[in-house]
């Protein structure tokens, strides 16, 4: 048998957004008539026994956060205006993004000059030249990730162009197991900013190697990566 009950509802709790008694902003109460009939839920062809009960209103069913949360084996939290479901229920910390550059790096190679360097009166951006690169090879810096990083991006290639065209590049992404997450092919002296966007999920460190072909003195190769940033909740 149906049964109607009037219900006050503070509309910050309420997850579903449709609701047309929800406004963003400060919370907002008021009462509505909603219908129980004994909604069951059905997860994966299995009943779950739920509680509080989903319930209708205004011809749409919703079912609250707390029995969402139960049907999944997790706990949930409500903080901060947001509706937290885990195996905790804590707030878990969202990703940020920050410059990699302005971290420690663990090592980089003997002799190799690292500069990190901030311009544009306006906008800070975080370059990292491997500055001067005056003989050719191959040279590799390491950062942690700590496994809590999603995305690493930035743009590489030739930071300045002056002196000999000849010096080519290429920037090579490895995590902490060599295995290569990204190589930018050979650029050259002249050609735009390459920008990346590596997936690096999981991995705990990014290990970043740059070979130089073509330099013939220390002013011909600044090769870097501008704007190296990742996407973490390592913060």
């Amino acid at each position: 048998m149906k049964k109607r009950m009037l219900i006050q509802i503070l509309a910050g709790i309420v997850i579903i957004s449709s609701i047309p008694l929800i406004t963003s902003g400060a919370s907002t109460k008021r009462k509505i008539d909603v219908i129980y009939q004994g909604i069951k839920v059905v997860v994966d062809n299995v009943e779950k026994k739920v509680s509080p009960e989903p319930f209708i209103y205004n011809g749409e069913v919703y079912v609250p956060a707390k029995a969402i949360a139960g049907t999944l084996n997790k706990k949930y939290t409500f903080k901060n205006n947001k509706v937290y479901i885990s195996n905790t229920g804590s707030a878990v910390k969202e990703y940020r993004e920050i410059d990699l550059a302005k971290k420690p790096y663990i090592s980089a190679d003997s002799g190799e000059l690292i500069k990190v360097e901030t311009t544009d009166d306006k906008v800070p951006s975080t370059n990292i030249y491997y500055n001067p690169i005056e003989q050719d090879g191959t040279y590799t810096i390491v950062y942690a990730l700590n496994g809590l990083a999603k995305t690493l991006s930035g743009s590489v290639g030739h930071l300045s162009q002056w002196g000999s065209d000849k010096p080519e590049m290429q920037l090579s992404f490895y995590d902490e197991n060599d295995k290569l997450l990204y190589s930018t092919g050979v650029l050259k002296k002249g050609m735009d900013l390459l920008p990346v966007n590596i997936n690096v999920t999981g991995a705990l460190q990014i290990k970043i190697k740059i070979t130089v072909n073509g330099s013939e003195s220390y002013v011909d190769s600044y090769p870097g990566i501008k704007n190296l940033k990742i996407l973490t909740t390592d913060y």
